[in-house]
């Protein structure tokens, strides 16, 4: 029993959660994508495997404030007696020019993480006690496990949403490091979101979880055809030697055991990997970096409310 919501729910890791959790008794779910058709052929999907009648979809752009202002009016419909999940899953990697949300972030950040940052933001009221907050993670942020991926480079919240213009960038690199970056804030947000909570008197869990590698799923889509061939068909064979790399359904078990508070979290908080719970990278641990990334958020996020109250004025 229990009342979940998942961002990017349609597809890969999301969609694999969406399914584990349908299937529990009483569980009223929540998924959300950018394509309408697609979301409301998956709640179908979900409600016949799952004889679950409790399951919908609101289309969700975590790179549009204002469609995120939406999702909350929309859930507000739905009257639900609170939530007791947020699963932050969706995430986006691009290895092209610099791209923008609508607000002008660059990209990668922008739906990564300030797009979830505004969503938890709006959402914080409505959860229940001993409620779980999930920002999906990635190893890729901590240099010491050497995935592959350019290390983050955090310099400040405001240059990475703002970042300088150059039109001679090696845009994989570039690409691979916002991501990274980006995923190092999802666990930055994490921690800085459990002292907020733990200041309040908020019964909590924030958890930041690392799924592993998931060969075949959508990530790699804005790769060059072969690098996408090899992620689709090679490497999904890998899954079979290591927990750093898995199949969404094998992931999706460990997130679901954490959302039912049976991996053991600790002091409301943690960062967690399918293997179970580890040190995240030195520096996720700046409190200094916490604070200027929530600083900047918050700040961003109540410059959009204060607009859009003054055009609802006018």
């Amino acid at each position: 029993m229990g009342n979940y919501i998942i961002t990017g729910g349609t597809k890969g890791l999301g969609f694999a959660t969406a399914q584990l959790l349908a299937k529990k008794k009483g569980a009223k779910l929540i998924i959300t994508g950018r394509d309408s058709k697609t979301g409301l052929a998956k709640v179908h999907q979900l409600q016949v495997q799952s004889g679950n009648t409790n399951i919908h979809f609101i289309k969700l752009d975590l790179g549009d404030f204002e469609s995120i202002s939406s999702f909350l009016g929309q859930y507000k419909r739905l009257l639900w007696d609170g939530i007791d999940a947020l699963i932050n899953n969706a995430g986006i990697q691009y290895v092209s020019p610099t791209r923008y949300t609508e607000q002008g972030y660059e990209l990668t950040f922008g739906v990564n993480h300030m797009g979830h940052f505004f969503l938890t933001d709006l959402l914080m009221p409505f959860m229940n006690i001993a409620s779980t907050i999930i920002n999906v993670a990635s190893g890729v942020h901590n240099p010491r496990l050497k995935t592959g991926i350019p290390n983050p480079v955090y310099t400040t919240a405001k240059e990475l949403a703002f970042p300088e213009f150059n039109s001679k960038k090696n845009w994989r690199k570039v690409g691979q490091t916002r991501y990274s970056t980006s995923k190092l804030c999802n666990i930055l947000h994490t921690y800085r979101l459990a002292r907020e909570f733990a200041s309040e008197g908020m019964d909590t869990s924030v958890v930041a979880f690392d799924p592993g590698m998931m060969p075949g799923t959508g990530l790699a889509d804005d790769y060059p055809a072969y690098i996408r061939w090899i992620w689709k068909n090679i490497l999904p064979i890998r899954t079979l030697f290591t927990n750093r790399i898995n199949t969404p359904r094998q992931s999706a078990g460990i997130l679901v055991k954490l959302i039912e508070g049976s991996m053991g979290i600790t002091n409301k908080t943690g960062y967690f990997y399918v293997g179970g719970e580890e040190k995240s990278s030195t520096q996720s641990y700046d409190e200094n970096l916490q604070e200027d990334l929530w600083l900047f958020s918050l700040d961003e996020v109540n410059k959009f409310r204060f607009a859009k109250h003054n055009q609802m004025t006018k």
